[in-house]
């Protein structure tokens, strides 16, 4: 990056996959992918603020975040960021939801992830004003889940998890040795923002070794966590000993007590008491927070 109208957060995740295209072989840009890109953004940036470059590739990040919106990818064309919701619209016209380059391709839109963005490419073609409405619709959301985020961070970097409660759920927590983001996307986004909104609980998101955690905000007690399509809670009595002993339609036992943890933890999958689980998850949050 050498133009110091654009500051491009390189450790921001939204970031992640477009830095990883623009390190591939991507050969030179054409003149009219350059038109193509300069059109695409001529409506996010004043006086060429936001305007720069990676590895020699124009791109365009936000200034207020650094989140890239828009970059020229070499030979195989320009890369736009809209809405997931809007991609459909897009790729019919033409749009790639690929990258193609010297030596392979490189999936753009992951299936079923729950994201609310999308990249494509585009070789100008389609109807670039379509283009300009998802880059202008684009921004404001990003720069929200974005400040959202950056809360959560903040909120999580606050709440300290070494206290006794916490002692066994810890230890059990290092003994997986887990890999981040180890959870399927769709799971993860039910499990951490449908649930806790469906039970109306506000809780901390924490990342204990490499597993996404719930944690009360006031007492700091992890009551909740998903691993390997389970999610784990700690719940009250008589709550948990009803819920191992009921069974669902198909006559499988509804959950699983995980003495390894502690006696109050059970889990479940957790797709699979959907009417059950705001209630649960709410017990759990209020038990947490009576410790």
């Amino acid at each position: 990056m050498n133009d110091n109208k654009s500051q491009v957060d390189f450790e921001n995740n939204f970031n992640r996959l477009i830095l990883s295209c623009l390190n591939l072989p991507l050969g030179e840009a054409p003149a009219e992918f350059l038109a193509v890109f300069e059109q695409c953004v001529s409506g996010l940036s004043e006086n060429g603020v936001g305007i720069g470059n990676v590895n020699g590739y124009p791109i365009f990040a936000d200034p207020d975040n650094g989140i890239i919106l828009a970059a020229v990818c070499g030979a195989s064309g320009v890369a736009v960021r809209i809405p997931a919701y809007f991609s459909g619209k897009i790729i019919t016209a033409g749009a790639k939801d690929h990258l193609i380059y010297e030596g392979g391709e490189q999936r753009l839109i992951v299936p079923y992830s729950g994201d609310s963005d999308a990249w494509v490419i585009t070789d100008g073609t389609q109807d670039l004003t379509d283009i300009r409405r998802g880059l202008s619709a684009v921004r404001p959301l990003l720069a929200g889940i974005n400040s959202l985020q950056a809360s959560r961070k903040t909120a999580a970097n606050s709440i300290d998890v070494e206290r006794p409660e916490n002692a066994d759920v810890l230890a059990y927590l290092k003994s997986l040795k887990a890999s981040t983001g180890s959870g399927a996307p769709d799971g993860l986004h039910y499990v951490f923002e449908t649930l806790p909104q469906l039970a109306n609980i506000k809780l901390v998101r924490k990342t204990v070794a490499d597993v996404l955690t719930m944690v009360h905000p006031t007492t700091g007690v992890i009551f909740a966590f998903y691993k390997n399509e389970y999610l784990y809670v700690r719940l009250p009595e008589p709550i948990r000993t009803e819920l191992l002993n009921s069974k669902m339609a198909n006559g499988n036992l509804a959950a699983l007590a995980v003495p390894e943890i502690g006696a109050a933890w059970v889990k479940f999958s957790a797709f699979s008491l959907k009417e059950r689980s705001p209630a649960l998850l709410a017990s759990a949050h209020q038990h947490a927070g009576e410790k």
